[in-house]
């Protein structure tokens, strides 16, 4: 970008924003220069130059308006061109801290007088200001030097715009964790009778894809230990997930009577979220990526009914607590993109609540059918929360969903001991979409 004329009619020296600069940079005091629109800034230095072994620093913040006036209603991005110098055959190392990340890179010389030396995209915060922490340092050569940060308006939009799209985000991460819980219960002897011999189960399902097994070990009467892992790609709701996830669960049975189960699951997966904004150039539908992982603990009861020889049905009721980690979840800043929301290092808490009907029949000695239902709902522990580029951070609502499960299962004993089943489960939910699978597995006793 073309450096803004300096003391120029179109152009208005802001006496309210100031620049502040570290001793290793000076900051020429007749600027930052605003245009009459507050859409163009700019920002000269008088001295601004590393030599080898020798860096330099500066830190510069300044008011997004000329009269240091700021609507906090009002989110804006920026793109910041640094003006600067490197000689050929040289190489400058330039770093930018801003908007809570960091950005590095290496100069390649020639850059002479005029010549942009680096841009990126910058918001202003929720104070209105506009800040950067810059560093220049040359390991050889005869030195690097930048002139100018010139700010040039890209977009605004509206707070309202912002919280609604966190509204879509908070859906997406509600669907996630209440989908993986209809996953997780497969790994927990899902699909399979209460109690039963000592088994072990390897299992596969398409659709949503998840590849993995599970064993269950009786400890003593009564009390058996459930645990498996699986990998899984799944994706509703606006959220797409991939990674491998473990369950494990200590349960206890009265034949006929109560039974209750305590259990633990969690993973860590490749996230993405969509959510959709509009700002002052459109209409956006974007995706953030980022690893993280998720946690749950839950408690389960209820009551059998042995009907018959042939017939059980058991009615429970399941409490789970998630807690995801987002790591280093965010979206990319683009054109396409420019009020990219930034979640990483946040955590969230989602509680869900179920009730559920499980019933299985031996269709002949060596068929057994397992039907199972459920109707439950998953609540966000606090507001849907982001950092927001040209905003700061940002809160929107709490995200809920209604949700029903259900499954199907069918198991033929080839041999003794030796059982091959198919099955298809899945759950559906207000704003979080559907998530289904058909699966095989082959279950052995031993």
């Amino acid at each position: 970008m073309t450096r803004l004329a300096i003391l120029t009619a179109v152009m208005l020296v802001g006496s309210s924003a100031v620049a502040h600069a570290a001793s290793t940079c000076e900051v020429n005091p007749t600027t930052p220069v605003y245009a009459p629109d507050d859409s163009a800034i700019s920002i000269i230095f008088d001295s601004f130059f590393a030599e080898a072994g020798n860096p330099a620093n500066c830190n510069v913040s300044i008011s997004s308006k000329a009269d240091g006036t700021n609507n906090p209603d009002e989110f804006r991005v920026y793109r910041a061109d640094y003006v600067g110098f490197v000689d050929a055959g040289e190489t400058a190392r330039f770093r930018v801290k801003h908007d809570g990340t960091t950005e590095e890179a290496d100069i390649e010389g020639p850059k002479d007088v005029g010549d942009e030396y680096y841009s990126h995209f910058i918001g202003k915060d929720e104070n209105g200001n506009i800040t950067s922490r810059m560093r220049l340092t040359q390991d050889e050569g005869f030195g690097t030097t930048i002139d100018t940060l010139d700010y040039s308006l890209q977009g605004t939009m509206t707070r309202d715009q912002a919280e609604a799209s966190l509204a879509g985000l908070g859906r997406a991460q509600t669907a996630m964790v209440t989908h993986l819980d209809a996953t997780s219960g497969l790994l927990t002897g899902g699909n399979m009778t209460l109690t039963g011999d000592n088994e072990v189960r390897v299992l596969g399902g398409v659709g949503s894809f998840m590849l993995g097994g599970n064993v269950r070990y009786n400890i003593s009467d009564g009390f058996s230990v459930l645990g498996g892992a699986s990998i899984i790609d799944q994706g509703a709701g606006g959220a797409h997930y991939t990674g491998g996830m473990g369950a494990l669960a200590l349960r206890f049975v009265e034949p006929g009577g109560f039974f209750g189960e305590v259990g633990a699951d969690g993973g860590i997966y490749r996230m993405r979220f969509s959510r959709t904004y509009t700002d002052s150039t459109g209409t956006q539908t974007v995706t953030g990526l980022g690893t993280g992982g998720i946690g749950a603990l839950y408690v389960r009861g209820g009551v059998v009914f042995e009907l018959d020889q042939s017939n059980e049905v058991v009615l429970s009721a399941t409490a789970k607590q998630s807690f995801v980690g987002f790591g280093d979840y965010r979206e990319t800043t683009s054109n396409s993109n420019l009020f990219s929301a930034d979640l990483a290092g946040q955590t969230a808490g989602f509680t869900t609540v179920k009730l559920g009907a499980d019933w299985t029949t031996s269709l002949t000695a060596d068929v057994d059918l397992t039907a199972h239902v459920g109707l439950g709902t998953t609540m966000a522990n606090q507001r849907t929360s982001a950092y927001i580029l040209g905003g700061g951070t940002t809160t929107g609502g709490y995200a809920s969903t209604v949700f029903a499960e259900y499954g199907l299962s069918l198991g033929w004993e080839v041999a003794p001991g030796s059982t091959v089943e198919g099955f298809v489960q899945g759950s559906t939910g207000t704003g979080i979409g559907t998530h289904a699978q058909i699966g095989a597995a082959y279950r052995m006793k031993f």
